[in-house]
């Protein structure tokens, strides 16, 4: 079963096989050494895959990006009821009503260090931490070959006999299974009739200059230009 993801670059001072040029924001992709970064001219990236809270909800220690209306795109964890900025040292934060509807889960990335942590607050220590799963170098390729396209598809699995629930889908390396979004074609057929009705709705408004439906016929446009 696929489901819809984004697939979201921010910028990193880590090593990464993805950068990007100043005043540029499509991508570049290396698949063998992978430290491009000079910080002025070639900034690293790192990719994050995310789906909606349809999919999976959002659960303590998970990773998340929060989208902003001006495209500055923050990486978060959410812990304790409450979204924390991880590049923020005054430890800053969001709450869930002041992102509602506008933070997706992380569950995959190129970057390594990026960990689930389940913290116990009644005894102030971590209690669990696993690694979020990577990301195939094929898939790095065709997302730079697409010039960074957003739009996406991930594999789930069915698991379970009697109780069933859906499973995000890894391959052997521990990386999420990738691949673009099929473009639905529509019939010919369905696109005559659509341009005979709206012909009929431009007929029934009643424009009169030469090209107007009360001169030509929507089969005259039709065999012109389909």
């Amino acid at each position: 079963m696929k489901q819809p993801i984004k697939a979201v670059m921010l910028p990193t001072e880590d090593k990464s096989y993805i950068y990007t040029l100043l005043g540029n924001q499509l991508p570049t992709v290396y698949l063998g050494d992978y430290d491009y970064s000079d910080g002025i001219l070639r900034l690293n990236q790192h990719l994050y895959i995310t789906v909606s809270q349809d999919v999976e909800p959002i659960k303590e220690g998970d990773w998340c990006i929060i989208y902003n209306e001006i495209g500055t795109n923050m990486l978060v964890q959410f812990n304790g009821g409450k979204y924390f900025h991880k590049f923020d040292s005054g430890n800053g934060y969001n709450t869930e009503e002041e992102v509602k509807g506008r933070v997706n889960k992380i569950i995959a990335t190129t970057d390594p260090k990026l960990r689930t942590e389940k913290i116990s607050y009644k005894i102030g220590t971590v209690i669990d931490r696993n690694p979020i799963p990577q990301l195939q170098q094929s898939f790095l390729k065709a997302f730079v070959e697409s010039g960074g396209k957003e739009d996406w598809e991930v594999e789930y699995e069915t698991k379970g006999h009697v109780l069933k629930w859906d499973r995000l889908k890894l391959d052997l390396d521990n990386c999420v299974i990738l691949s673009a979004v099929e473009e639905k074609m529509i019939p010919l057929s369905e696109v005559k009739k659509l341009c005979k009705t709206s012909w009929q709705v431009g007929f029934n408004v009643g424009y009169n200059d030469e090209t107007s439906p009360s001169h030509l016929t929507a089969d005259d446009w039709i065999k012109e230009n389909l």
